[in-house]
Protein backbone atom coordinates (compact mmCIF):
# COMPACT_ATOMS: atom_id res chain seq x y z
CA UNK A 1 0.00 0.00 0.00
CA UNK A 2 2.74 2.28 0.74
CA UNK A 3 3.88 1.96 -2.77
CA UNK A 4 0.68 2.78 -4.27
CA UNK A 5 0.13 6.00 -2.16
CA UNK A 6 3.66 6.74 -2.81
CA UNK A 7 2.64 6.91 -6.61
CA UNK A 8 -0.97 8.76 -5.89
CA UNK A 9 0.81 11.18 -4.26
CA UNK A 10 3.18 11.83 -6.75
CA UNK A 11 0.57 11.98 -9.63
CA UNK A 12 1.95 8.61 -11.19
CA UNK A 13 -0.51 6.44 -13.05
CA UNK A 14 -0.47 2.32 -12.09
CA UNK A 15 0.34 0.18 -15.13
CA UNK A 16 -2.93 -2.14 -15.31
CA UNK A 17 -2.63 -4.42 -18.24
CA UNK A 18 -5.56 -6.74 -18.83
CA UNK A 19 -3.22 -9.31 -19.70
CA UNK A 20 -0.09 -9.81 -16.99
CA UNK A 21 2.17 -10.83 -20.36
CA UNK A 22 1.79 -7.43 -21.43
CA UNK A 23 4.21 -6.24 -18.94
CA UNK A 24 7.10 -8.47 -20.54
CA UNK A 25 7.11 -6.13 -23.96
CA UNK A 26 7.68 -3.21 -21.51
CA UNK A 27 10.48 -5.43 -19.24
CA UNK A 28 12.44 -6.01 -22.67
CA UNK A 29 12.39 -2.64 -23.93
CA UNK A 30 13.45 -1.34 -20.63
CA UNK A 31 16.27 -3.87 -20.75
CA UNK A 32 17.33 -3.14 -24.49
CA UNK A 33 17.43 1.00 -23.49
CA UNK A 34 19.34 -0.01 -21.03
CA UNK A 35 22.06 -2.55 -21.89
CA UNK A 36 22.15 -1.49 -25.05
CA UNK A 37 22.10 2.84 -24.88
CA UNK A 38 22.14 3.75 -21.74
CA UNK A 39 25.25 1.84 -19.53
CA UNK A 40 27.65 3.08 -22.88
CA UNK A 41 26.79 6.76 -22.48
CA UNK A 42 28.53 9.30 -19.89
CA UNK A 43 25.51 10.13 -17.60
CA UNK A 44 26.27 12.51 -14.86
CA UNK A 45 22.53 13.86 -13.80
CA UNK A 46 19.04 13.71 -14.21
CA UNK A 47 18.50 15.99 -17.33
CA UNK A 48 20.93 13.81 -19.09
CA UNK A 49 19.08 11.36 -18.74
CA UNK A 50 16.22 12.69 -19.63
CA UNK A 51 17.73 13.19 -22.56
CA UNK A 52 19.64 10.00 -22.98
CA UNK A 53 16.53 8.23 -22.71
CA UNK A 54 15.13 10.55 -25.32
CA UNK A 55 17.24 9.79 -28.11
CA UNK A 56 17.81 5.91 -27.01
CA UNK A 57 13.79 5.82 -27.92
CA UNK A 58 14.17 7.50 -31.08
CA UNK A 59 17.07 5.49 -32.50
CA UNK A 60 15.29 2.35 -31.06
CA UNK A 61 12.01 3.07 -32.97
CA UNK A 62 13.51 4.57 -36.19
CA UNK A 63 16.97 3.16 -36.49
CA UNK A 64 17.19 0.12 -34.64
CA UNK A 65 16.55 -3.34 -37.14
CA UNK A 66 14.44 -5.78 -35.29
CA UNK A 67 14.79 -8.89 -36.20
CA UNK A 68 11.47 -10.42 -35.44
CA UNK A 69 9.42 -7.69 -37.92
CA UNK A 70 8.93 -8.87 -41.16
CA UNK A 71 11.64 -7.81 -43.13
CA UNK A 72 13.74 -6.97 -40.38
CA UNK A 73 12.31 -3.24 -40.15
CA UNK A 74 12.69 -0.59 -37.68
CA UNK A 75 9.42 -0.19 -35.60
CA UNK A 76 8.70 2.82 -37.12
CA UNK A 77 9.34 1.58 -41.17
CA UNK A 78 7.07 -1.29 -40.14
CA UNK A 79 3.99 0.65 -38.75
CA UNK A 80 4.01 2.80 -42.23
CA UNK A 81 3.92 -0.52 -44.04
CA UNK A 82 1.99 -3.04 -41.89
CA UNK A 83 -0.46 -0.60 -40.08
CA UNK A 84 -3.45 1.05 -41.60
Amino acid sequence: MAYVKYLTDHTIAISLCLNPLENAYAERVNGIIKNEYLKYWDIPNLSTLIQKCREAVEHYNTKRPHLHLPGKKTPLDFEKVFVF
